[in-house]
This record gives structure tokens, sequence and C-alpha cells, in this order.
């Protein structure tokens, strides 16, 4: 580091403005990083200023270094005089043209966003190269806010550009953007040509108009660009000009650009914008009204200010008086008009300047409820091949109507709408495609989405067990033939696929239903249920059935009645409900006979003997496997008899038959491995993994859950994952160990609400607490325990966990307690016929002999 020879006010070398900055630098000891931290400029700055490549320093740099310097008065007069005489000695400050228009006074956000700019361009050019323009160039929809932004760029930028600063509007939304020879007559007009010396062709004026900007500070705003052929003949040649250009497309093909695309306000900024138009009393006074406004706005800066400009235009409005208005989809473009500002207008530009092709595909794109959707969509709207979607899509994304929403869990791109858009392309289909075209066109898009769920779903690790279908077509560019596009390999990953397109199905099976497609609706509905139960999707699941059951009710369609029916008592079980679920099953029993549909009629019946069993009616649901495996049969359904032999399996294990239990549940095993339904083999796997506990043989009994955990935790099934971390925590050999994995299962079943699977780990807890002579902790589990399983009206469960509570009270004196328990234990296992029957019949004895009261 160099050391100053001269005193605190001995004069540095004053040949050039780098020598004195280089000098009083090096008196202080600083570095140039160091000098640089302190002034808050880059250090590239600094290093340019004082190598002499800064020919014309911006005002504040200079104030930043003489206070960053420490300079006395003199110094820093004589630092700020070298500065303004090499600006006087290149002449012409603050002469030149501004053709800028007025800045808004309310200019709100977008903090980020200019001092990015003002980053770029406030740098001298010489720093990028020698022949370097520096160029920004801003990109968003319309009305986001571009032209604002840059004019109040360009403001901020007058002292840095003190030649002058070039403005026009090229008009690229039009239908006739201004032609560059025309703008050049313009800006040569603007910097001091007579009309006479203006030439006449096209490249003799870009060269005049580079002559004279070479070596000035001039800043040229290029609003509204079209593309890069309107632009490229407006560039300055000389480095130590800036250029700021807006469109609506992202010019990638200018170069040297610096693209910057905007987007939507935040929300706050969006009130505070509200706030600066209509007045901040109105909207402290209505924040809720002002945030539905900024919503319905979409957060686009252009519709907030004619929204403000409405309100305040009229005072006696009040802010929920315009949400209300706004909140009408069909009405919210004609509210959004205040003057000569209009969104709809706004937007109408980029939609003429589509093709007709991309016309179309913008308006039945907006006909989608989906909120995102990936490319192939477009061509089956259109009747297409998906690759040339994918260029519809991407010129829609190109032209600032369309917005990419990122990569989704199957490797897809998605789309999306900005809700002023997606009004628009509404208002325009409603305008110009006739009804049927617009039917035509969804039945398509629904079709593609109907034959990739079909595909997907056989797929599946646990494809849905007895689906059927309608007749609803299906679109078929989208089934696999190697094109290459989006749709030919969506399926590959079934999970992954169903995963990114799950908003998306469920609302087409919503948007179908309410158009009165049933058949495709509650087809769809059905095709979902495997992949809903397998995730946990109850919400979805219950949204779909009733949709779809609503409007098959409404088309008169019994076999979507059924099958809808059939679903939604399967969402009954698995939200505990076994009455509902029961009443569902049968309804859709009678359907079934009445179709004469053997195979949805056994299915049915399978699933009424699993309530069965679960109710305590071992019998009946016995002669409901049996009547189902019979059908079944008949119908050649392997993965549905593998299905009937795991529910007797299950049946026999609790009526003690385990020989005929384990027969069962090793045909179910391995028709479930024949027909690669993995996520049922999981579940074979666990029942025969409990199997093996109760036949006192731990090590085989672990292997089974150990196999089934890993599957159920590939397939995302927490639900499967808690009742196997229960068998695990009962089997281990070390008590902690075992309380550690019956804690995670129990952590699984609440945060998944699923009270059959809390009341299972409690239980076991219960059971672990009492061998570890914590009877206390053990009773207020098993208390626990038996409270749900009388709420979901589940006897063996209770009658269980009653004999376990009883032996827990014996051991603690309560013997009165325990007495009462295993009565009620035994009288529940003789209604069901259960062997637990014997042994608690044998206790109650010993605790009688042992009660003092008696």
């Amino acid at each position: 580091m160099h050391q100053d020879i001269h005193g605190a006010d001995s004069t540095p070398d004053q040949g050039s403005l780098g020598g004195l900055v280089r000098a009083h630098r090096a008196r202080l000891g600083l570095t140039q990083e160091e000098l640089a931290e302190r002034a808050e400029l880059s250090e590239r700055t600094l290093r340019n200023l004082e190598g002499g490549r800064i020919r014309r320093p911006y005002p504040d740099t200079i104030r930043r270094l003489a206070d960053a310097l420490q300079l006395t008065d003199r110094h820093r007069d004589q630092l700020e005089a070298t500065a303004r005489g090499i600006t006087a000695e290149l002449g012409s400050e603050g002469t030149g043209p501004s053709l800028l228009p007025p800045s808004v006074t309310d200019f709100t956000g977008r903090q980020e966003e200019v001092a990015s700019v003002l980053e770029l361009l406030a740098t001298d050019g010489l720093q990028e190269g020698p022949h370097t323009v520096v160029i920004s160039a801003l990109a968003g929809k319309p009305g986001i806010g571009k032209t604002t932004l840059a004019v109040h760029v360009a403001h901020r930028l007058r002292d840095r550009f003190s030649d002058g600063q070039l403005y026009v509007n090229l008009q690229g939304a039009q239908p006739q953007p201004l032609e560059p020879a025309s703008v050049l007559v313009r800006f040569l007009r603007a910097l001091g040509l007579d009309g006479s010396s203006i030439p006449d062709d096209l490249e003799e004026r870009a060269e005049r108009y580079r002559m004279l900007l070479a070596d000035r500070r001039m800043l040229v705003v290029l609003d509204n660009a079209a593309g890069e052929a309107q632009v490229r003949p407006l560039m300055p040649g000389s480095p130590t000009c800036g250029v700021l250009v807006t469109s609506r497309a992202r010019l990638t093909g200018l170069e040297g650009v610096q693209l910057l695309d905007l987007d939507v306000l935040p929300p706050q900024a969006a009130v505070e914008l509200l706030a600066r138009v209509a007045g901040p009393a109105r909207i402290t006074a209505e924040p809720e009204p002002a945030a539905a406004i900024v919503g319905y706005c979409g957060r686009l800066p252009l519709a907030i200010r004619i929204a403000g400009a409405r309100l305040a235009a009229r005072p006696a409005w009040s802010l929920a008086r315009l949400a209300e208005r706004l909140a009408d989809e069909r009405r919210r473009l004609d509210e959004l008009t205040a003057g000569d500002l209009e969104v709809r207008a706004s937007i109408a530009l980029s939609y003429r300047a589509l093709s007709e092709q991309q016309q179309r595909v913008f308006r039945r794109l907006g006909l989608l409820e989906a909120p995102d959707f990936p490319a192939w969509l477009a061509a089956a709207l259109l009747d297409l091949q998906p690759s040339r979607g994918e260029e519809l899509v991407d010129g829609l994304v190109d032209a600032q109507l369309l917005e990419v929403a990122g990569e989704d869990a199957a490797g897809q791109l998605r789309y999306r709408f900005h809700d002023l858009l997606r009004v628009y392309a509404r208002e325009r289909a409603a305008a110009e495609d006739p009804s049927h075209d617009q039917d035509a066109a969804l039945a398509r898009a629904w079709g593609g989405w109907l034959a990739l769920a079909e595909a997907a779903d056989r797929r599946l690790p646990s494809p849905t067990v007895g689906v059927a279908h309608g007749a609803a077509p299906r679109w078929p560019s989208t089934a696999p033939h190697g094109d290459g596009g989006a749709a030919s390999v969506a399926p590959a990953d079934p999970l992954a696929w169903f995963e990114a397109e799950r908003v998306a199905l469920v609302t087409a099976v919503a948007q179908a239903a309410n158009r009165g497609v049933e058949e495709l609706a509650w087809d769809l509905a059905g095709l979902l249920l495997g992949f809903l139960s397998v995730r946990n999707h109850l919400d979805d699941w219950r949204w779909t059935h009733e949709v779809a059951l609503a409007a098959a009710e409404r088309g008169g369609d019994r076999r979507g009645q059924a099958y809808m029916l059939r679903g939604l008592g399967q969402f009954s079980i698995e939200c505990d409900d076994l009455q509902t679920a029961s009443a569902r099953l049968e309804q859709a029993l009678a359907l079934f006979d009445t179709l004469d549909d053997r195979y949805g009629w056994a299915h049915t019946l399978l699933t009424c003997g699993y309530v069965d069993r679960l109710r305590g009616h071992p019998e009946r649901a016995l002669a409901c496997f049996q009547r189902a495996l019979e059908a079944l049969t008949a119908c050649g359904d392997q993965l549905g008899q593998a299905y009937a032999r795991w529910n007797f399996g299950l049946a026999y294990h609790e009526q003690g038959r385990l020989v005929d239990a384990r027969v069962n549940l090793e045909q179910a095993l391995h028709g479930f491995q024949a027909t690669g339904h993995r996520h049922f083999e999981a579940w074979v796997l666990r029942s025969l993994g409990l199997l093996d506990q109760h036949e006192g043989q731990p090590e085989p009994a672990r292997a089974c859950l150990q196999a089934a955990l890993r599957l159920l935790t590939s397939l995302g099934d927490r639900f499967g994952q808690a009742l196997v971390l229960e068998g695990l925590g009962e089997l281990a050999s070390d008590r902690a160990q075992g309380k550690g994995l019956l804690a995670e299962a129990l952590r699984l079943s609440r945060e998944l609400n699923n009270r059959f699977a809390e009341a299972r780990v409690l239980w076991s807890l219960g059971g672990l607490h009492h061998a570890d002579g914590q009877l206390q902790e053990a009773e207020q589990c098993l208390q626990a325990a038996l409270g749900i399983w009388q709420e979901l009206g589940i006897p063996l469960w209770q009658a269980r966990t009653l004999d376990r509570l009883g032996a827990v009270q014996a051991d603690a004196g309560q013997l009165q307690a325990a007495q009462a328990a295993w009565r009620q234990a035994l009288v529940l296992f003789d209604q069901l016929g259960a062997p637990e029957a014997q042994a608690v019949a044998q206790r109650l004895p010993s605790v009688v002999a042992g009660d003092p009261a008696q």
C-alpha cells in the first residue's frame, strides 16, 4: 500500500481527475476496494475513473468520492472543478433535446427494478469495452407498467445523460408500428438537423444519427417496440449513450441487451398504488375491500390506476361497492375503464397482433378452468399435433399473453393466464367462437386428460380397483406415440404425472360436470380415486365424486351414479364414517343390480363386506366376500379376485381361523404381485406380518412389516406407514425403541386426522406402557383409544381395548373397574364370535375372587 509523503493539506497531483483521486486515496492509505466501499461505488467504476477511462463522471459520483476521501473545502472544490473542467472541455452541458414525457407523480414500488436499470445505465459504457452501448430492455404483459417505469428511470438519469434524452413511442402493439425511417427523421430534427439535410435512405439516416450521437452523453428511450428489426436502426454507436427499450415481447435477439421482465406488483405495493390514486384515507377506512380490488385487478398497475381513478372521481362510492362490481367476471373489463385508460383496449392491441391460429388458441385456452396447464392442451383445443401446440404456446408467451408457471413434478413446463387476460380471452371466445366449437374444443382437452389419466392409472403401483369407463371420447393425440410432444411422455412416471396434473384434473371433472358432460366427469373422477387415495387427497376425492354424481343425476346416467356412490362409500370408510359408507354402498349395489352390471356389483359387494367386518358382522361379511369372489371369477377379474382373497384373510384372522387366513393372504399376495399392484401387495405383507406375530413368529413378522414399510414409503402412503410402524412398535424387543416407533406412528395418524390409525397406535402404546409398569400412562392411552373405537362404531377393537384396559386396571388394584371392562369385552367378543371370548371368560373368575368387595 502506498504511503502519502505530503502533509494533510498538501496538494496532490492536479494533472488529471484520475490522478487526483488516486493521490487522495494514497494519502489515506486506502485500496481501491476500500474506497469504493466507502463511496458506495463499484470497484470497477473507481478503477476506470482512476485510469482515465471515464470521461464524464456523474456529479453524484464526485460527491460520494469527496465524502469518502474526507476532503477539506479546498480539496473538495479542486476535485469538483477538475471534474467540471472535463465536462466543459467536451462541451454542451444540459443543452441537448429532452423529449421525455412527464414522469407520474404517484410512481409506486418497483424499487428493485428501478435500482437494476439505474445501476446498468448509470455506468459508463466504456467500462464494458471500447464499442459497447448499454441497452436495457423492459418486457411484460399489457398494463404491467413498462412505460411508467422507463420514463421514471429516464428522468432519474437526466444528470447522467446531460447532452439530452430522446424518446419515441414506437407503437409496436398497434396494427401499423412506426417505421424506423420516420423515427430517425424525428430524432435528427431534435438533434438540430434541418429537414433538407436529412437523407432519404434509411441506412444514411442511421449513419447521420450515429454521427451526431458520437461522444455525446444521450439516453435514447424506445417505448413500445414491436421487435428487434424496428429497434436496430435506432441504436446509437457511441458507448457514452444508453438505450432503454420497452416491449411486450422479449427482445432476446437484440445484441448485448440486458433484459428485465416485469411482473405484477407485490400485494402491499398494489394497495399502496391504489391509495396514492384514490386517496390513502379511503384505503385505511376499508382495507379488506381495497385488498379485494387489487386482487380483482390481478395486481396489474394499469388496472389498479383505473380502479383508483374511478374511486377518485366518485367520492361517494365505498370501496366495497367497487369491489362488488369487479367481482362479476363478465363485467370486470367494463368496470376497468376511466377516461382514455382502458384495460380491454390495452390487451386488444396485443391480441390483434397475433396470427389467426394464435388468436384461436388464446381464446380456447381461456375457456379452461384449470389454473395452469401443459402445452399439449393447446394442441388438443385445436386438434393439432402436440409439437404444434407447443409452438403456439411459445408464441403467446413471447407476446406476453401467457406466463410460464414453471416446471411441474413430471418435468412438463406449465403455463397460466393473468386473471384479466383470461377474462379477455373468454370475452373473445364468446364473441368469435360458436358454442358448439367451444364445446368440441373443451371435450378434446378433457378427453386428452382422460386418456392420459387412464394410461397413468394402469402404470400406478396401486391402480384403481374395480375401475370402469364410460364412452366419453379420448383425445387420441395424447396417447403415447413417440412424436416427442410433452403429452406422449407424460404418464411415464404416473405418480409424478398425477401430482403435477392433480389440480387441473380435479378442475376438469367439475367443469365437465357443470357443462353437462357427465359421462366424462364420472369416468375421470373414478380414474383419480386410486391416486387420491394413496396420496391422501381426501378433499379432492369427495369433491370430484360429489360433483360428478350430481351431474350423473341431472343427466339420468344411472351407471355413473352407481360408480360415484361406490366411490363415495369408499371415501366414507377412509373418513371412518361406516354408517354413511353402508348407506352409499347399498344405494350403489341396488343400481348395479338394476343395470345388471356384475363387475360393478361384485366390487361394491366386496366393499360392503369390508364394512360389515369392521362393524362386527363377520358371517355377513364372509357371505359378501364369497358372492363377490364368484362373480369376479366369472368376469375374469384377477385383481378383483386377489382383493377378495385379502378380505377373506383379514376376516379369518379375526375369527381365529389362522390356517384359512394364511392360505387366502398368500393367494392375495400372489395375485397382487402378478397384476403389479404394489400398493395392495404392501398391505397384504402387513397382514401377513400381523398373522406371523399372532402365531409367535417375531422374525418373519418383522421381515414382512419392514418390506411393507419400504413399499408404502416409496408410494407416499402415510396412513399405511402409520399402521405398519404400529406393528413394528409392538414387535420391538427394546421397549424404548418400540415407543419411539409408536410415537412416530401417532404423529402421522394425527397429521392425517385418521382416527382409526390413531386408535390402533394408542392401543399398542397402552400395551407397551403396561409392560413397563407405567399403569397410569397405559390407562390414559387405552381410554383414549376406547373413546375413538366407540365413536367409529368398530366393536371388535372396542372389545380388544376393553380387554387390555381390564388387565391394566387389575394390576393397578382397580378390581371392580377391571371386572366391568372384561365383562363388556366378553359381551362384544361373544356377539362377534371372536376367539378372544374364551380367554376373557377365564380371567373374570380370578378378578372376582380377588375383589374384597365380593
